[in-house]
């Protein structure tokens, strides 16, 4: 193949490569130091800060048995049941999805649900490891549910979804729930644009927005 060829790596892609092999190699640095008990997603999250650009670079070729690693930690998780801690479980759900598995995708649901405040940040960085078509049609037949659960898909389209949800959301931009119009402005700068959230924004603000959003293509 010519180099002419060779198409070019955008941007989001770029970003969705970096922050999973961030979290990974961090996640692997973690779990050898304190054991995968005494490891919290903070050590984890503080570790993928903390990584070089050879270390990511150099990471490439574990992401293979790092998913493995997740999602048997995950499978760990998921036979404790009821037993399991919550801080193991969120970690153990994070690093999957940061994996690029949907096999913790449900539980990364619930959490978004109960804690998006708070932990928002960190899940929409590992969804971004799973952007595509599979999450985004999930996650669209989870719009017609109660209003927290609508909520929650439409913060996690926003780290996830691909361009097919464009037309179904476009509706929800006349939601008279202002909180619902901002979260699927929101969805749309991510799926489109690659743009993080906007954390505040007044219902004028939104309504004006929403109509950009509805006149793009």
């Amino acid at each position: 193949m010519s180099e002419a060829a060779i198409e070019p790596i955008g941007k989001r892609e770029k970003t969705k490569v970096a922050n999973r092999q961030a979290i990974l190699i961090a996640a692997r640095r973690v779990f050898a130091q304190l054991g995968y008990e005494a490891a919290t997603v903070r050590d984890i999250i503080l570790g993928a800060r903390s990584l070089t650009a050879v270390e990511a670079f150099d990471g490439i070729t574990e992401l293979a048995r790092l998913t493995r690693t997740a999602e048997a930690a995950w499978a760990k998780v998921v036979k404790q049941g009821e037993k399991a801690d919550a801080d193991e479980r969120y970690a153990a759900a994070l690093c999957t999805t940061a994996s690029g598995s949907l096999a913790a995708f449900d539980a990364v649901f619930e959490i978004a649900q109960k804690s998006w405040a708070k932990k928002g940040g960190e899940l929409r960085i590992a969804l971004e490891a799973v952007r595509g078509p599979e999450p985004t049609k999930t996650l669209l037949g989870r719009l017609g549910g109660e209003r927290k659960a609508k909520i929650a898909a439409l913060e996690m389209l926003a780290g996830c979804g691909d361009k097919s949800a464009v037309g179904p959301l476009k509706p929800l931009l006349d939601d008279t729930d202002n909180e619902i119009r901002v979260v699927t402005i929101n969805a749309l700068r991510g799926i489109v644009d690659g743009d993080s959230p906007l954390d505040q924004l007044s219902a004028f603000e939104s309504i004006e927005m929403a109509k950009k959003w509805k006149e793009r293509n």
